[in-house]
């Protein structure tokens, strides 16, 4: 019989590196396409700025989802670290790829962090209702 998806837990560094791994791969692709759509004229350029902090804070955010399904408790810790690796990944890369020149980098980079803050929320829900769903009664 086959295991569900996370049946198997693993430990914080792996899960982290897998989080960090998915948030990367997502975060290229989407690049990928931001480019395609400015290249073939179909997203003006002005809109690069906004669609680059929108796909580095969802790219993070689901690393961060990945890496708490794959490890399964902490929650909180998993995304902070999680968050906090492909952050400093992505200063790595800016620092070898424009000579450690970090000029209008700042909202970008706040960003990712945005994004993990985006994903605890759910795993803070689940913390405070014992891993059960909370039921909302609507006031009439």
């Amino acid at each position: 019989m086959k295991k569900p998806f996370g049946a198997k837990k693993v430990s914080m560094p792996a899960g982290v590196g897998i989080g960090v791994g998915v948030a990367t791969v997502l975060s290229l692709a989407g690049a990928a396409l931001l480019a395609w759509l400015i290249g073939s004229e179909k997203m003006n350029e002005n809109a690069m700025g906004m669609g680059s902090l929108i796909l580095l804070a969802l790219s993070s955010a689901i690393g961060s989802i990945i890496a708490n399904i794959c490890i399964r408790e902490k929650k909180l810790i998993v995304t902070a670290a999680t968050s906090a690796t492909f952050f400093i990944l992505l200063l790595a890369i800016t620092a070898l790829l424009f000579e450690g020149q970090y000029h209008h980098v700042g909202a970008t980079a706040l960003s990712i962090p945005a994004g993990g803050m985006i994903a605890i929320i759910p795993g803070i829900i689940l913390s405070a209702s014992g891993g059960k769903r909370i039921k909302i009664k609507a006031f009439r």
